[in-house]
């Protein structure tokens, strides 16, 4: 489906993922369907690219999401990261990534001390957010958006409508979006 401002988006009407852009894709999703903002979600989904902290290949760590976020929306929007205490920087860098280690872990402290990242074993959203899981057999992560809690067919995954992902996976993560008041 094309809309008249030449995204195109999925059958379903969703930003689609474009290569391994899950991330990015759910980002702009989130937008979309929280606050319906195609404007912000679009430039978030076209610009994600040239941000510094999404690598070549359009992935992106979660730790990162809420600093990405507020970059690519022009600080309309902050997001959360709620992610295990046991969460360990250093288990999550990849040898090849384009952005070195320390910016990582700088970008990741500063979350941290702004209260973009919270350590928590469990938390309670309601609404719209996105859920970060990983695949326990090949070590791979995905994101995808949960648009309501109360039925199983409410997610938005790669930019289709679909029930919760199949395999062995486990949660790593979920992601919260808000809008600052202007």
């Amino acid at each position: 489906m094309k809309t008249k401002k030449s995204i195109e988006l999925t059958s379903d009407g969703y930003f689609p993922n474009r290569t391994e852009e899950c991330g990015i894709c759910s980002l702009a999703n989130l937008i979309y369907i929280k606050y319906q903002d195609f404007e912000t979600a679009k430039k978030l989904f076209e610009k994600s690219k040239e941000h510094p902290l999404v690598e070549i290949n359009g992935t992106t760590k979660v730790y990162i999401l809420p600093k990405i976020l507020e970059d690519l929306s022009d600080h309309k929007y902050s997001g959360i990261a709620y992610i295990p205490p046991t969460f360990d920087i250093s288990k999550e860098y990849d040898e090849s990534s384009k952005i070195s280690f320390d910016s990582l872990k700088k970008v990741f402290q500063n979350n941290l001390e702004k209260g973009l990242i919270n350590l928590e074993e469990k938390c309670e959203i309601d609404g719209p957010h996105g859920i970060f899981i990983r695949n326990k057999d090949n070590n791979m992560g995905h994101m995808f958006v949960n648009i309501d809690n109360k039925s199983e067919k409410t997610f938005v995954n790669n930019g289709y409508l679909s029930t919760f992902p199949e395999g062995n996976n486990e949660l790593c993560g979920i992601f919260e979006i808000t809008k600052h008041h202007q």
